[in-house]
């Protein structure tokens, strides 16, 4: 629980507040690349943890039980 809560914060809280404040630190003309940079670094993020957990799904049936 403790490393699932720290997880939480450090990646889900902070990345989150990191994308809300970004935009607002660059000139104007260049916020929608900065959001734009931001939404598709986001999805591949989610889809690549998506591929590791699949990936990875097979190993714990392999390991033994208790």
């Amino acid at each position: 629980y403790a490393n699932v809560s720290a997880f939480a914060f450090s990646n889900g809280y902070l990345a989150t507040m990191c994308s809300m404040k970004a935009p607002g630190t660059v000139k104007e003309e260049e916020r929608g690349i900065v959001g734009g940079f931001i939404g598709i670094t986001i999805t591949l993020g989610i889809f690549s943890g998506s591929l590791i957990a699949f990936g990875l799904a097979p190993l714990l049936l392999l390991t033994p039980k208790s």
